[in-house]
Protein backbone atom coordinates (compact mmCIF):
# COMPACT_ATOMS: atom_id res chain seq x y z
CA UNK A 1 0.00 0.00 0.00
CA UNK A 2 2.79 2.44 0.86
CA UNK A 3 4.53 1.71 -2.43
CA UNK A 4 1.34 2.61 -4.30
CA UNK A 5 1.09 5.98 -2.53
CA UNK A 6 4.77 6.65 -3.10
CA UNK A 7 4.58 5.85 -6.81
CA UNK A 8 1.65 8.26 -7.23
CA UNK A 9 3.58 11.12 -5.63
CA UNK A 10 6.83 10.37 -7.46
CA UNK A 11 5.10 10.31 -10.83
CA UNK A 12 3.38 13.59 -9.94
CA UNK A 13 0.05 12.29 -11.14
CA UNK A 14 -1.86 12.61 -7.87
CA UNK A 15 -1.71 14.90 -4.87
CA UNK A 16 -3.63 14.87 -1.62
CA UNK A 17 -4.84 18.45 -2.16
CA UNK A 18 -5.66 18.46 -5.89
CA UNK A 19 -6.40 14.80 -6.56
CA UNK A 20 -5.66 13.51 -10.05
CA UNK A 21 -3.39 15.98 -11.85
CA UNK A 22 -3.54 14.32 -15.26
CA UNK A 23 -7.35 14.25 -15.22
CA UNK A 24 -7.38 17.92 -16.23
CA UNK A 25 -5.35 17.36 -19.39
CA UNK A 26 -7.06 17.21 -22.79
CA UNK A 27 -10.50 17.92 -21.30
CA UNK A 28 -13.27 19.07 -23.63
CA UNK A 29 -16.92 20.00 -23.16
CA UNK A 30 -19.07 17.39 -24.92
CA UNK A 31 -22.08 19.71 -24.82
CA UNK A 32 -20.31 21.77 -27.49
CA UNK A 33 -20.55 18.82 -29.92
CA UNK A 34 -23.82 19.09 -31.86
CA UNK A 35 -23.74 15.61 -33.41
CA UNK A 36 -24.55 13.20 -30.59
CA UNK A 37 -22.94 10.37 -32.57
CA UNK A 38 -19.60 12.09 -31.98
CA UNK A 39 -19.96 12.04 -28.19
CA UNK A 40 -17.63 9.54 -26.49
CA UNK A 41 -18.97 6.15 -25.48
CA UNK A 42 -19.43 5.90 -21.73
CA UNK A 43 -19.64 2.53 -20.02
CA UNK A 44 -21.18 1.89 -16.62
CA UNK A 45 -20.62 -1.40 -14.81
CA UNK A 46 -23.06 -2.28 -12.05
CA UNK A 47 -21.92 -5.09 -9.79
CA UNK A 48 -24.70 -6.42 -7.59
CA UNK A 49 -23.04 -9.12 -5.54
CA UNK A 50 -25.37 -9.24 -2.56
CA UNK A 51 -29.05 -8.58 -1.89
CA UNK A 52 -29.27 -4.82 -2.17
CA UNK A 53 -31.93 -2.52 -0.72
CA UNK A 54 -33.27 0.32 -2.85
CA UNK A 55 -32.25 -1.42 -6.07
CA UNK A 56 -35.28 -0.10 -7.95
CA UNK A 57 -34.41 3.49 -6.99
CA UNK A 58 -30.81 2.87 -8.07
CA UNK A 59 -31.92 1.75 -11.54
CA UNK A 60 -34.29 4.71 -11.79
CA UNK A 61 -31.33 7.04 -11.26
CA UNK A 62 -29.38 5.22 -13.96
CA UNK A 63 -32.29 5.63 -16.39
CA UNK A 64 -32.44 9.38 -15.69
CA UNK A 65 -28.81 9.99 -16.70
CA UNK A 66 -28.77 12.87 -19.16
CA UNK A 67 -26.41 11.40 -21.72
CA UNK A 68 -27.33 10.12 -25.19
CA UNK A 69 -28.59 6.58 -24.64
CA UNK A 70 -26.99 5.36 -27.89
CA UNK A 71 -23.57 6.43 -26.50
CA UNK A 72 -24.07 4.72 -23.15
CA UNK A 73 -23.18 1.08 -22.44
CA UNK A 74 -24.29 -0.64 -19.27
CA UNK A 75 -23.01 -3.93 -17.88
CA UNK A 76 -24.96 -5.49 -15.03
CA UNK A 77 -23.23 -8.29 -13.14
CA UNK A 78 -25.22 -10.23 -10.62
CA UNK A 79 -24.52 -13.39 -8.62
Amino acid sequence: KSLNYLSNYIARTWSSTDGCLQCRENVFDVTQIDDLKQWPMVYIALFIEYPTPFLREYFEKIIKITYPKQRLGILIHNQ
